[in-house]
């Protein structure tokens, strides 16, 4: 493994990352006041490619069987994009929540098929997205990412939502522990009452799982809010993955000791920010595979892709406020990994791997749609769509 360092993040929780960057949320930002708000210049779209985008992939029909549901959900999936915390909602200068324009400006512009969401709440740090104390957010805080959802479907995407953000072992005991009790039933019974379509929706109570000796540190706590989940959400896929911000060698180490629900209608989420060479990555993905076949075919995604480690030095500065290296990266990985369906990080208002144009602007750097728009071009080659 390699080597270990700690990081402290803007918004106060100190990390422990691997030098790879297998795993870690400082590719992200503290969620500022103003991001609640609309505010700031309407943004004008760019196409960044003379390419139109290829017609949206129907979703597979989902089976009657549990795995062939959750194969089927992944199956006709390409490129993804996060869109972070409460942005989800309070894009600048867009109406996310009551119209479609922003998403299907994503999958039209840089040919994007899915989209990852995620609340950002957690009862040990304020986050952004709580009520008065940092409580639980009521049903109407919560409708705003619902909402979200529920326009990006109607354009035509798939939608990976998770129910909280970066969650460690202190929100899970003592009054914290009944916090999060409270918020992931009502994430489940709020969810429920939307009726989103089954074949382009899928629910995961934690955006990551801090940290962890090994798996055996969240195993427990994972199947305990997949229960809670499942028990209002019948027939749709969820979503979970391993300890120490959901690593992918937590998921594929057997020494990690990460265990599998018997429920088979669940995709399994790793995330990412290694810097690797095209090789480096087509490695990785059989390894990913070995893993598939190892567990009976269960799915596997990417939730996180990031270009790179984020203190990599480039051109003198870290790879995260470099984007002239980015295109060059993603375009040697996303194709290598098309079997994981990367979802890039991230459209954000922070200064760390922003894809888009600036913290006031949603819309993608246009060197980026143009990488985009081939790797998707090649990933749909190569999973043959």
């Amino acid at each position: 493994m390699a080597e270990r360092r700690t990081r402290v993040l803007s918004w106060g929780a100190l990390l422990v990352v691997a030098a790879c960057g297998d795993a870690s949320t400082s590719g992200r930002t503290a969620l500022p006041a103003s991001a609640d708000t609309n505010g700031g210049p309407t943004p004008t779209p760019t196409a960044g490619t003379a390419e139109p985008a290829p017609p949206a992939p129907a979703p597979a029909p989902a089976p009657d069987d549990d795995l062939g549901a959750a194969q089927a959900f992944v199956r006709n999936l390409t490129l993804g994009v996060n869109v972070e915390r409460g942005w989800a909602w309070s894009l600048p200068g867009q109406d996310a929540t009551g119209s479609t324009s922003y998403w299907t400006y994503l999958r039209d512009t840089a040919h994007v098929t899915h989209v990852r969401l995620f609340y950002p709440w957690r009862p040990s740090i304020a986050m952004g997205g709580g009520g008065a104390n940092n409580a639980p957010p009521d049903k109407a805080a919560f409708a705003r990412i619902l909402d979200a959802a529920d326009q990006a479907i109607k354009a035509g995407l798939t939608v990976f939502l998770d129910c909280t953000d970066v969650m460690g072992t202190e929100d899970f005991e003592g009054e914290n522990g009944k916090r999060t009790d409270e918020h992931m039933g009502h994430c489940a019974d709020w969810t429920a009452e939307r009726a989103f379509d089954e074949k382009r929706f899928a629910l995961g109570p934690v955006n990551e799982w801090a940290g962890g000796e090994d798996n055996d540190t969240y195993n427990a706590t994972r199947l305990t809010y997949h229960d809670v989940l499942r028990a209002k959400l019948p027939g749709y896929v969820l979503t979970t993955g391993p300890g120490y911000w959901k690593s992918r060698d937590w998921l594929y180490d057997a020494d990690k000791k990460f265990k599998t629900f018997s429920d088979l209608r669940v995709v399994y989420e790793w995330h990412h920010y290694s810097s690797l060479d095209e090789g480096g990555w087509k490695s990785e993905a059989e390894k990913l595979a070995a893993w598939r076949k190892e567990n009976g075919g269960r799915p596997t995604v990417c939730g996180e892709a990031g270009p790179g480690y984020w203190d990599e030095i480039v051109n003198g500065k870290r790879l995260a406020q470099a984007p002239e290296a980015w295109p060059a990266r993603f375009a040697a990985q996303l194709p290598a990994i098309a079997e994981e369906h990367p979802s890039v990080w991230a459209v954000t208002y922070g200064g760390e791997y922003r894809i888009n144009k600036n913290g006031d602007d949603p819309f993608l750097q246009d060197g980026l749609v143009t990488t985009f728009v081939k790797a998707e071009a090649a990933m749909r080659t190569k999973l043959g769509l």
